[in-house]
């Protein structure tokens, strides 16, 4: 008698276990679409945190190549990019490009530093302006 009872209670054990499981299963299944969109979005965020960390990355290099006047008027775009990395962003400008380099570190949205780098129309460098960096003393203020 005890190893019905035995049998009988392992059956009941794993029907409940495989009745676990498959509400589980039908659970996932249903939200299928829910489980896509949040996998894609850790995706982004992964990608996003890498490319936030380049650029500040190329944020850091170009301060500190300004500020130890490794940069120079005159440079090429060219030059610049594989040196010390891509720009957060690249603007036409009317007598060629600005480059943006910024940095995420500071207090508030307008509080970050940041590099602007001006290509005239052969990519040569002819100017560049700061914010809130030692790369250009005047603009700590």
């Amino acid at each position: 008698m005890k190893h019905k009872f035995y049998l009988l209670g392992g059956f009941l054990f794993l029907l409940s276990l495989s009745s676990f499981h498959l509400s589980y299963a039908m659970g996932v299944a249903g939200h299928r679409e829910e489980l896509g969109t949040l996998k894609e979005q850790s995706v982004e965020e992964s990608e996003k945190g890498k490319i936030t960390k380049l650029h500040e990355e190329a944020f850091k290099k170009v301060e500190t190549a300004l500020i130890t006047q490794e940069i120079k008027q005159g440079a090429t775009s060219k030059h610049i990019q594989s040196r010390y990395g891509a720009p957060s962003v690249i603007t036409a400008i009317e007598d060629g490009e600005r480059w943006l380099y910024r940095s995420l570190k500071g207090k508030g949205f307008l509080d970050k530093p940041w590099i602007f780098l001006y290509f005239d129309r052969h990519g040569k460098l002819s100017r560049w302006d700061c914010g809130h960096t030692p790369a250009c003393p005047e603009s700590l203020s």
